[in-house]
């Protein structure tokens, strides 16, 4: 650190403070991420699952009109 002076210092624990900042963002961002994809994930198995019982009933009365 031999002839930083106060700017170099400065400017060294701006830095810092961004990275660190960055990285707050970035599991903040992350974790909203997952949460919005748990939920997708979920929706879709539910319209999925609806989905089934729909055709499952259908095809009952079809065969029920055989």
């Amino acid at each position: 650190m031999h002839g930083m002076g106060l700017h170099g210092l400065s400017s060294q624990a701006e830095v810092k403070r961004r990275a660190e900042s960055d990285k707050q963002l970035q599991s903040h961002f992350e974790g909203e991420i997952r949460a919005l994809a748990e939920r997708s994930a979920s929706q879709h198995s539910d319209m999925q699952n609806s989905l089934k019982q729909a055709i499952d009933s259908l095809s009952n009365r079809c065969v029920m009109l055989d």
